[in-house]
């Protein structure tokens, strides 16, 4: 999926922190999204996009907000 790699972009401008956060942004959001599929019993497929959709719009926010008092 795109999610993550474009979640990459907005960490950093190396490679290779950038493989590895979408690694992690990747899985996170794979655990939790099968999590809350089985919790709330719902298709697990959905609740994945849906938890990495939710994830990269705070990280977005969060990344926008903290380049405001970076500059």
């Amino acid at each position: 999926l795109i999610l993550p790699s474009t979640a990459a972009l907005l960490w950093s401008a190396r490679t290779g922190e950038r493989l590895a956060f979408g690694w992690i942004f990747g899985g996170l959001s794979c655990l939790v999204g099968l999590e809350s599929a089985a919790r709330l019993d719902w298709p697990a497929g959905p609740s994945i996009i849906l938890t990495m959709l939710g994830m990269f719009l705070v990280w977005a926010l969060v990344s926008r907000i903290a380049g405001r008092f970076r500059a």
